[in-house]
């Protein structure tokens, strides 16, 4: 009965969701064939129906790619043809607004399927049924280069699931907990604050697209919501009313680099966590407490079962002092890029280090691009 999500003056409990999610979960396996590495779109305003759409997709064995309906009609088109979509989970007034087709929609908000999904199991689906493990993918989320079109990163089930273990942790996220759900659905990010919470039991709080746009609308809700945990970008922080987010106990920032003059200013009466990670490494690599007075932000260390190496150009070890990129490895590896064995392979390179006795070592590394 305890309350799992918040959105505006709607609400539902972890029975209610559970409940919705397999219903959903039930339908996909039946009448859409969803078995393990399918994947299936999402193209939802924020709301209920968009976490219980991920839910279902993952607790039917699938995984899920999610469509923001506010990216450019060509951005939207490539994904969905590059990720070769069946199916997409959607509402019936996006079909106005975005390339979504009529043949590849599942509109949660029809009254059809509404009908169909009342008349599906509420119970979780088989596990002998799925045939899942933790290498099949939980979802592939599209990341812009600095050229050309986007890239499909796949995630599988154990970086996920490290993920949850290791942030949920870092964190200190409990069941008394109100976390923020603040990023879109088209970033990794919101995934670690869907999943980190709902595994946790804590509360997950909603916004609306306006208002995550809108200070005084998010800090209406921040306030009247007693949020706890927050993710942010640093570039939002000088925006905000310090007083207003006193409730906050943890607040990440994440997505690009923090002053520390900014963290000298949230870091008093609260927990300030700087976290590193792309995509590639399932959201979050690294992350580090800031201290006041500490005068600098650093990376922190790894997540646990994550390695990170820097390195020169041979891929050697770059002694103590002295730059180099950094490499990640370990549990939170992507699989490689969608329908880009050419990418993937220049990126995810063999591993030096790979120790086949320590169940953490990975074959491949991620080459991050990053001087540190």
């Amino acid at each position: 009965d305890a309350t799992a999500l918040i959105f505006k003056d709607k609400q539902l409990s972890y029975g209610e969701l559970n409940s919705k999610a397999n219903q959903l979960a039930h339908y996909l396996l039946t009448e859409k064939q969803i078995t393990p590495d399918t994947l299936v779109g999402i193209c939802i305003e924020r709301s209920l129906e968009m976490v219980i759409a991920i839910l279902g997709v993952l607790k039917a064995g699938g995984a899920y790619v999610p469509l923001d309906p506010d990216y450019p009609e060509a951005r939207l088109t490539y994904m969905l043809e590059d990720a070769g979509l069946v199916t997409v989970i959607t509402q019936a007034e996006l079909l106005k607004s975005t390339p979504v087709s009529e043949t590849q929609a599942l509109c949660l908000d029809g009254e059809f399927i509404q009908q169909q999904l009342d008349q599906q199991p509420t119970i979780n689906p088989e596990k002998e049924r799925l045939g899942l493990n933790s290498n099949h993918l939980a979802y592939v989320i599209y990341t812009s280069g600095s050229t050309g079109n986007p890239k499909g990163v796949m995630v599988e089930h154990s970086g996920l699931l490290n993920l949850v273990y290791a942030q949920r942790q870092g964190f200190n996220v409990t069941q008394s907990c109100q976390v923020l759900q603040f990023a879109s659905v088209a970033f990794d990010a919101a995934i670690s604050e869907i999943a980190v919470t709902l595994c946790t039991g804590a509360q997950l709080v909603l916004v609306s697209g306006e208002t995550a746009k809108t200070v005084a609308l998010l800090e209406e809700v921040v306030k009247k919501s007693n949020i706890t945990h927050a993710t942010l970008p640093p570039a939002l922080l000088s925006t905000l009313d310090l007083f207003l987010w006193k409730h906050v106990s943890t607040l990440i920032i994440a997505g690009e680099a923090c002053s520390v003059k900014m963290a000298e200013v949230w870091s008093d009466n609260r927990v300030l966590i700087n976290a590193y990670g792309p995509t590639e490494s399932t959201v979050c690599a690294s992350m580090g407490v800031y201290k006041q007075g500490g005068g600098y932000l650093h990376m922190g260390k790894p997540l646990q079962n994550i390695q990170s190496y820097i390195l020169n150009k041979n891929n050697k070890v770059v002694a103590i002092g002295c730059e180099g990129e950094l490499h990640i490895g370990g549990a939170g590896l992507a699989r490689g890029y969608l329908n880009r064995p050419d990418l993937t392979a220049q990126m995810f390179i063999d591993n030096p280090f790979y120790d086949k006795s320590n169940p953490d070592s990975s074959e491949r590394l991620y080459k991050t691009g990053d001087l540190v």
